[in-house]
């Protein structure tokens, strides 16, 4: 399986430095060896059907997201998430906090 692994990270590279990024990360996640060559060879299928700008773009998004799987690309890409500016999605610790009187906050729930 070692050598197959080699073989999906030289795919993962053609495509784009992000794609095998990605794919190390996916292998890295994963329980057994089996699992990861499973997952990393749907993600480059994937990536046959749409094109390398927007698995690159979807490896972009699940990384940041921190989801790492098959299941993760293929959402991102069928909900077309990839077409989006990935500055678009903004970080909860970056949202500012919300004032308005019919918030109570969570000094009220103590």
């Amino acid at each position: 399986i070692e050598q197959n692994m080699e073989e999906i990270l030289k795919q993962g590279s053609a495509v784009s430095a992000i794609v095998h990024d990605y794919l190390i990360k996916v292998i890295e996640s994963k329980p057994y060896p089996e699992l990861a060559y499973k997952s990393c060879k749907g993600i480059l299928s994937l990536g046959k059907k749409v094109g390398a700008d927007r698995l690159s773009n979807a490896c972009r998004w699940a990384e940041h997201s921190e989801l790492y799987s098959y299941q993760a690309i293929e959402t991102i890409l069928k909900n077309r998430q990839d077409k989006l500016p990935l500055e678009d999605f903004g970080d909860e610790a970056e949202m500012e906090e919300i004032k308005h009187d019919n918030i109570r906050g969570k000094e009220y729930y103590k």
